[in-house]
């Protein structure tokens, strides 16, 4: 371990261009890492992370990237390898809108739908990663998934499936790949003040949902995207040197 939080290298954020991603890019950058992230189409809002990021005085790219394309992020593993010496940590923050709903509700479409894109797109990412990791030594994987592990929101399975399966993956990776340097951790996230009530869900949650929410969370707030980010920097960081396999909540209380 080095007595910096990281090694020389970048780190990768998948999904940078989101309220919790783009503050990771910029702990990131704050903590004196070089920082890539990715983004899906939202390019306006990538230029915005990618000016914060900026100012903070370390090296910033973004690239769009479609997790389904297996040669995409090849290429993109390779850059970034070859510009940068090294991806030390690759942070997975990503996740497609959704709806909420009843089980018996959910179209079949849409459940396809969101696990195509977020595990299946989890998976393909870490599949091809892991020999770049392998190769160059070691690294992190974290990924950010849901405080619903711990106790499951009504109507909210087609959240909480997905990064199930994600979390599973990634003890698995955890547990073969210590042997190689590779750590994988999980954060899990509560509800967070980033455009989830009317972004990601479409302004699906009315002001009395809203309250209830609140009511429900011990600390009676919802989170700051930084505050994920700071716990999803940390596991990444040589401070976590030994920590892999483990998950850390931060959702105010929402999961007692």
């Amino acid at each position: 371990m080095t007595d910096s939080d990281f090694d020389q290298g970048v780190a990768l954020v998948v999904g940078g261009s989101g309220g919790i991603g783009g503050a990771i890019s910029e702990v990131f950058a704050k903590r004196g890492s070089n920082v890539a992230f990715t983004y899906l189409s939202k390019v306006e809002r990538a230029e915005k992370v990618e000016a914060r990021v900026r100012a903070h005085g370390t090296k910033v790219s973004k690239h769009q990237l479609s997790l389904e394309d297996d040669e995409g992020i090849e290429n993109l593993l390779k850059t970034l390898s070859e510009e940068h010496g090294k991806i030390h940590s690759i942070v997975y923050a990503s996740g497609p809108a959704i709806k909420v709903g009843y089980v018996s509700k959910i179209p079949k479409e849409d459940w396809e739908r969101v696990f195509r894109q977020d595990t299946h797109g989890c998976f393909n990412l870490v599949r091809l990663a892991l020999p770049v990791l392998k190769d160059q030594g070691g690294g992190s994987l974290t990924a950010v998934t849901t405080t619903q592990f711990h106790r499951p929101e009504l109507m909210g399975v087609l959240s909480a499936a997905p990064k199930a399966a994600i979390e599973m993956t990634f003890r698995a990776i955890a547990k073969e790949s210590a042997q190689f340097g590779i750590r994988a951790n999980i954060v899990r996230s509560g509800w967070v003040d980033a455009g989830m009530v009317d972004g990601s869900l479409d302004g699906q949650l009315q002001d009395k949902h809203y309250q209830a929410l609140i009511a429900d969370i011990p600390m009676k707030r919802f989170a700051n995207p930084y505050e994920v980010a700071e716990a999803a920097v940390f596991m990444a960081s040589n401070r976590a040197s030994f920590i892999t396999g483990m998950s850390i909540t931060a959702d105010g209380g929402m999961h007692l």
